[in-house]
């Protein structure tokens, strides 16, 4: 019987609703997906299930979403290799619902919090075995995160919500080493990826908050040698993403993260429904890697250690 793991997690608190300051987005090459979508809930505007349900019907899958600038942020796809979600937008983390689908063969696969509400995706078609969530003091996350690592279990969904880090691990065969950064500025974790890159691991997670952001990085088992692209605030998501899509480079991750808030225009937003949603056709392509270089045989490394933060300087 199929085993799963729930830790201590103080989530039930209703936090004061936080806006975003935050969109950061990553992409990469030789991902299977096809017709992929992308849209954003500008405004006061809530997650809208009917789309996703729409793109349900059509055949797509979430593959991730946030709480950004922008408002809520979806992208969707076909060719994913997820099928049947569900998901669950409230104001308290669902915990009973959570544990009803595991117990029904569903995996967390997409969370976020925003604007005063969880938002969690849950998925058949995954390759996972067992998964666990926490969320508390980051020196107590920190301890849990290396248990689960000597453990199997890799980081699959991170998000801060304004108190607390919240962390999704798994145990799954798609990594063979993983590790985290964490940086005081967006500068400063350019940098840091850019180290990663040059040592043949590739960035997984990035997200903000607590003034603060986390990368997470990873040795992927299948495929390493991807060409990844990430962003943070670009001035035109529409133009940003059309143009990675036209180098073959799909959204692979959106992140966000609470902060200040100043609402503006934006082409993305149109009145009443909220959002437009921006297609790419039905196409796949291969192209070579840019970054990082291809590399497909890695001893895994002893998960890295986090000195504790020092919140008024650099790291």
């Amino acid at each position: 019987m199929k085993k799963v793991f729930v830790l201590f997690l103080l989530l039930a608190q209703v936090f004061t609703p936080i806006r975003a300051q935050q969109t950061l987005i990553i992409s990469e090459t030789r991902l299977p997906y096809t017709s992929q979508v992308w849209w954003t809930e500008g405004g006061n505007c809530q997650l809208s299930e009917r789309k996703i349900r729409k793109n349900w019907d059509e055949g797509r899958q979430i593959i991730s979403l946030a709480y950004t600038k922008q408002g809520w942020f979806v992208t969707m796809a076909k060719d994913t290799d997820l099928r049947d979600q569900q998901i669950k937008i409230s104001n308290e983390w669902p915990e009973k619902w959570i544990r009803s689908n595991w117990a029904a063969g569903y995996y967390i696969t997409s969370m976020a919090y925003g604007s005063g509400e969880w938002a969690v995706v849950m998925s058949k078609g995954t390759d996972y075995k067992e998964q666990c969530y926490y969320g508390y003091e980051w020196t107590d996350d920190a301890q849990w995160i290396r248990q689960k690592w000597d453990e199997g279990f890799y980081i699959t969904s991170a998000t801060f919500n304004g108190k607390y880090w919240h962390f999704v691990m798994s145990r799954t065969a798609a990594y063979s080493s993983q590790g985290y950064v964490w940086a005081n500025s967006f500068s400063a974790m350019q940098d840091k990826v850019s180290e990663k890159w040059d040592i043949d691991r590739n960035i997984q997670i990035l997200e903000y908050g607590d003034g603060e952001y986390l990368g997470i990085y990873c040795v992927y088992t299948d495929d390493n040698g991807r060409g990844q692209a990430y962003v943070r605030n670009p001035s035109s998501l529409k133009n940003y993403i059309q143009e990675k899509w036209d180098e073959d480079k799909q959204i692979a991750y959106i992140g966000g993260g609470p902060g200040s808030y100043t609402s503006s225009y934006s082409e993305e937003y149109t009145t009443g429904d909220c959002s437009n949603t921006y297609h790419r056709p039905s196409t796949t392509h291969t192209s070579p890697s840019a970054h990082p270089k291809s590399s497909h045989t890695h001893q895994q490394p002893p998960p890295p250690t986090r000195q504790q933060p020092n919140r008024g300087g650099d790291r």
